[in-house]
């Protein structure tokens, strides 16, 4: 019997064929359904079966989830989450369509919008978590598309603190172009707000593009701003910049001419504390009427760097606004503001005392010498003289001051007034001497009086065959010694004195001299040391020889 072996082995070629194909599928039904069938019975277990971070939109993404025939039965999802590699935060998702916690029956799968931005780690494997209350957690990993948008911000308040500048980069590798959106100021630090109003946006952004975009904003008192840029499809970047626009401006005087009452001075401080120089543009003064004046305008700003000070002679009228408020205020080319000071302008009456004589020679009176300044509008009714030492307090009688008071002094012209007071008892003292007026416009000075001080040394260690007087000149003038007495009896010898008498001593200067005299028969005696002066007072101190 003849058997044809090629049909009988083509024949078996095609039985192996369809056994291969029946046992293939065979084996991945197994392999895909061994996740439901070996599950323990009595269990509910989830299966996320699809996940979908859509790279147009980073600030969600979608995750479907079934619930399988053969779990148990319903249950809830009550949380979701996502981590990403190189990252060891849980990223917890508490936004979603439908809303947690969410019910899905046995058989039943649902398609989940998650509200999450996972812009940060677009490019990253992002691996989403799902928990229910009575089943077992479940996990999908997806490797997300590569965006990666860069930005830095320069702060510079040497420039200016009313606006800063913004460098966006969008990756070259990015896989979609951008469209920058928003740019908020210091979102970091304080409640997220719109804060700044840019016409350019939105503005596109293609994949390894750059863009320079200046954002006015008073950043003024700012230390270390943050800036974060948003595109429309959710991704964002936060530059944080070292800077720091604190600046303390300072008014630290206002002096009113005494000569020009269109005239005033103003300084300013730069203080320590500030982060930068500045430059002023321009001063301001405003009355208590609110009305604002400009007193001094720079041609170009005036430079004024850190812990330094600057005065600047400034022009207003003030001649008929007198004992009232003014405000001053200074401005800077970076937008700063100096500090307000407000002050009082003068009275209608300006008074000065030009000058004081105190007299060692005559210490029965003293001078006062009374200006009414020419800024003055009124004149001025001098009625009493004050001298004062600590706590004490001593009228000069009118009558006891020549002229007599009171007297009118008109406007822009000095007076001397001699007043007899014995102030011997002050000698060397630092006292106030005030003039008065009824309404109150009143000056003072503050005078140290003048004192020859006398100081005498016994020194039985170096000789009892002569002494040392040193004499300290604190008379406002130079003296000339010319004699030196022990008791009113005994006169050394001028020409054996070092040096020589007669000798002068300048004002504020003092001087030793060495007097021969055989002094052991005074041991343990008071004896009066006097020194003569040639312009005709005496200097005497008492001492007990040791």
């Amino acid at each position: 019997m003849l058997v044809n072996k090629k049909a009988v082995s083509t024949l078996i070629i095609i039985i192996l064929l369809l056994c291969s194909a029946v046992f293939g599928a065979l084996i991945s039904y197994l392999w895909v359904m061994a996740n439901y069938y070996m599950e323990p019975e009595n269990t509910v277990d989830l299966v996320i079966t699809e996940v979908n971070f859509p790279v147009n939109h980073a600030d969600y993404f979608y995750v479907t989830v079934m619930n399988p025939t053969h779990s148990v039965s319903e249950t809830n999802i009550t949380e979701i989450y996502f981590t990403a590699t190189g990252d060891n935060t849980t990223h917890k998702v508490d936004n979603t369509d439908p809303e947690l916690p969410i019910p899905l029956e046995r058989g039943e799968t649902k398609a989940i919008k998650c509200s999450a931005n996972w812009g940060n780690f677009a490019g990253e494997t992002i691996t989403v978590h799902i928990s229910s209350a009575n089943a077992s957690g479940t996990s999908y990993s997806v490797r997300t598309d590569f965006v990666k948008l860069d930005a830095k911000a320069y702060f510079n308040a040497t420039e200016s603190c009313k606006y800063f500048n913004v460098t966006i980069t969008n990756h070259p590798s990015s896989k979609i172009n951008l469209t920058i959106e928003k740019i908020y100021f210091n979102y970091l630090w304080e409640i997220p707000k719109d804060n700044m109003s840019i016409a350019e946006l939105p503005m596109p952004l293609a994949n390894g593009t750059s863009i320079n975009v200046q954002c006015l904003y008073d950043w003024e008192s700012y230390k270390n701003p943050a800036v974060r840029v948003k595109t429309q499809e959710g991704y964002f970047v936060d530059a944080v910049s070292n800077a720091s626009a604190t600046v303390l401006l300072t008014i630290t005087d206002v002096e009113f001419s005494e000569t020009n009452s269109t005239a005033l001075r103003v300084t300013l401080l730069n203080s320590q504390e500030s982060d930068t120089l500045v430059g002023v543009t321009n001063i301001t003064l405003t009355d208590d009427n609110n009305t604002q004046y400009t007193i001094k305008e720079f041609d170009s700003p005036y430079v004024i760097d850190v812990n330094e000070s600057a005065t600047f002679d400034c022009v207003w009228n003030w001649t008929e606004y007198r004992n009232r408020d003014i405000t001053i205020t200074a401005y800077t080319q970076q937008g700063f503001k100096s500090v307000q000071k407000t002050v009082e302008t003068p009275s209608p009456v300006v008074l000065e005392i030009a000058s004081l004589e105190f007299d060692l020679l005559n210490t029965k009176s003293f001078l006062v010498t009374v200006q009414n300044m020419p800024c003055s509008i009124q004149d001025a009714n001098i009625t009493k003289f004050i001298l004062s030492y600590n706590d004490n307090f001593t009228e000069i009688n009118g009558t006891a001051v020549t002229p007599n008071l009171p007297h009118s002094l008109a406007k822009n012209t000095t007076q001397p007034f001699n007043c007899t007071f014995d102030w011997m008892a002050y000698e060397g003292l630092s006292v106030n001497i005030t003039v008065y007026t009824p309404e109150g416009f009143n000056a003072t000075y503050t005078y140290t009086l003048p004192k020859v001080l006398l100081n005498v040394d016994f020194d039985s260690n170096k000789s009892t065959k002569y002494f040392i007087i040193t004499i300290q000149n604190n008379a406002y003038s130079t003296i000339n010694v010319t004699g030196i007495c022990l008791n009113s009896t005994w006169w050394i010898d001028t020409n054996l004195t070092y040096p020589t008498l007669p000798v002068s001593v300048d004002d504020g200067k003092s001087i030793s001299i060495i007097c021969p005299f055989e002094w052991q028969p005074l041991i343990g005696n008071e004896v009066i040391i006097t020194v003569t002066i040639e312009n005709g007072f005496d200097i005497t101190t008492t001492i007990v020889v040791p």
